[in-house]
């Protein structure tokens, strides 16, 4: 039997925008009905502002659409420990990276320190999703003068063969070097990205950013490749 939010995803739903939510995440299992994603966040809030979700987040879902709606519920959640404590349910059924990257909630701000050990956690986790969703929070709010350094070596001892996961390391140091050029070759003027792969998949995004100077990019690509 639907619940009332589920019926309601199943009348927003549009069948070719679902085949290219489906070539789009290949590493998606969840069955997806292609609800839009501004559709979704702005049924997020709503739902959440009318109290609509509390019934929801404890039911068993089924539908890509219903895990990405309750991690956008979370997005809006005031109380940081509560945010974390339903975070922490829902992460392991995160299983592809549309479901896991741009979680974003204010509320962090407020409770960066405590989120720092959560973060941690996460990252010993063996979900790849959960460790990369880490990694995505990294990018988010620890990239600072004061954290980066940290977190380029946590991220760059990293070892796996998930090209998902390589990829948001890739993605990772191409956002370090847009946010903390100095910090970040600095950083590689001493380390180096071991895994053939991540190296390519980081040259690649160096080249097509446009957020670092193309004065700049040639030099990059000499440290990456040293």
């Amino acid at each position: 039997m639907k619940t009332a939010i589920l019926t309601d995803l199943f009348k927003f739903k549009d069948d070719k925008y679902a085949l290219f939510i489906k070539k789009l995440t290949p590493d998606n299992s969840y069955p997806c009905l292609g609800v839009r994603i501004v559709k979704l966040r702005k049924y997020a809030k709503e739902i959440y502002k009318s109290g609509a979700y509390i019934d929801f987040i404890k039911e068993k879902h089924q539908y890509f659409e219903e895990f990405l709606l309750h991690r956008m519920i979370l997005e809006n959640y005031k109380d940081y420990f509560l945010m974390i404590k339903e975070l922490d349910k829902l992460l392991p059924y995160l299983n592809s990276w549309a479901l896991v990257d741009g979680f974003n909630n204010k509320v962090i701000l407020k409770n960066k320190e405590d989120f720092k050990y959560k973060i941690n956690e996460y990252f010993k986790n063996k979900n790849i999703y959960i460790v990369r969703f880490a990694i995505n929070m990294v990018m988010t709010y620890f990239t600072d003068e004061e954290n980066l350094n940290y977190y380029m070596k946590k991220i760059n001892n990293i070892n796996t063969d998930n090209y998902y996961l390589k990829m948001s390391i890739a993605w990772f140091f191409q956002h370090a070097f847009s946010k903390q050029y100095d910090i970040t070759i600095e950083f590689f003027k001493y380390n180096k990205i071991i895994d053939k792969d991540i190296k390519k998949y980081l040259i690649q995004k160096i080249k097509d950013s446009y957020q670092i100077d193309d004065n700049n990019t040639n030099y990059i690509i000499e440290l990456i490749n040293k």
